[in-house]
């Protein structure tokens, strides 16, 4: 295999991921899929296309972070920016973020409709840079080695690949949500109690 097209494989998945993280119409999930079919089919390296992929969904999510906490709301008078960040997401990641603080960085990652206007109201709410990454991070190094390493394996039968990624990711999400929910459900449980014995020795 000529070196060039090795090369064009892990740029072009690099781009198409990048331009993901910006909100634009692309399912994230294509391009990791794309990237192990390549890997799968010899034409590229399966431990260097999870890493390129790691690094490219990361640099994606940054970017948007950094816009957000450098511009903040003042972005969305951009009619260009409202095109990929409507106010209908942004609202609702905000919402989020009163509710659930930086564990929604986390299940921002498997919910492709609300990730970037979670990564720009992380930024625009001035969530510390570490915090950010240490979340979406974390939720990128199970998704991402995931999606591409399925696809990796599994080369011969793409269709089914891309069923299972959106399987997987479906169920992750679900995963991770009802950890969030009942870790609230005990929080508030445990609050109720505290009160009731306060109240018990009044």
């Amino acid at each position: 295999m000529e070196p060039w097209v090795e090369e064009f494989a892990y740029v072009g998945v690099a781009i198409v991921l990048l331009a993901s993280g910006f909100g634009l119409p692309i399912p994230e999930d294509l391009p990791l899929i794309t990237g192990g079919y390549l890997a799968g089919t010899g034409r590229a390296d399966p431990t260097i296309m999870v890493i390129v992929a790691f690094l490219s969904v990361m640099g994606g999510d940054g970017i948007v972070y950094a816009l957000g906490r450098l511009y903040g709301f003042q972005l969305m008078r951009i009619r260009f920016v409202r095109m990929f960040l409507s106010k209908k997401r942004v609202e609702r990641a905000e919402q989020l973020f009163h509710k659930h603080g930086g564990k929604t960085l986390f299940v921002a990652r498997f919910l492709p409709g609300l990730r970037a206007a979670t990564f720009f109201i992380a930024g625009t709410f001035r969530i510390s840079y570490w915090k950010f990454l240490f979340f979406d991070g974390t939720a990128a190094l199970i998704s991402v080695p995931l999606i591409v390493l399925l696809a990796w394996f599994f080369a011969d039968q793409i269709d089914q690949v891309r069923h299972w990624s959106r399987t997987a990711q479906f169920l992750l999400g679900m995963v991770v949500l009802s950890a969030v929910l009942c870790y609230f459900a005990v929080k508030l449980y445990r609050g109720y109690r505290r009160r009731r014995a306060l109240e018990s020795r009044k």
